[in-house]
């Protein structure tokens, strides 16, 4: 289920579960909503959500994040979402910057998938075989 994005991510604001199920859920959500109008789209596991056991976030969750959201770019409109970022262990954590252009490109990507999807034209009769 989609959930509205946090687009105003400021230096010093802490991450948490909430937020990062939310990205994980809503990159989940692009590609489900993506798949009824593109055929495929390559998707890296996100694993499940996390909860407040899990305290700590590792590089790899993020990089697939950002391997997700390259690959919908990729299967579906080429958007301008900045450049994809690389983490490791032992580095520095995502920041606020990077936080506001997943959550902003995501949030661009749910407008033209969700828009492209209420566009398609349907047909206005049923063909069912019957006589004329």
């Amino acid at each position: 289920m989609w959930q509205q994005p946090k687009t105003d991510w400021k230096s010093g604001d802490a991450f948490n579960v909430s937020d990062y199920n939310r990205i994980k859920g809503n990159m989940e959500e692009l590609r489900g909503l993506a798949l009824q109008i593109w055929l495929d789209i390559p998707f890296e596991d996100m694993g499940p959500d996390k909860t407040y056991q899990d305290i700590s976030f590792y590089a790899d969750e993020i990089n697939r994040i950002e391997n997700n959201l390259e690959s919908i770019c990729q299967n579906t409109y080429p958007f301008p979402v900045g450049e994809k970022q690389i983490f490791e262990e032992n580095k520095p954590f995502i920041g606020s910057a990077e936080l506001n252009r997943l959550e902003s490109a995501s949030l661009l990507i749910y407008g033209y998938v969700w828009g492209s999807i209420q566009g398609q034209k349907t047909l206005e009769f049923e063909l069912d075989g019957g006589d004329f």
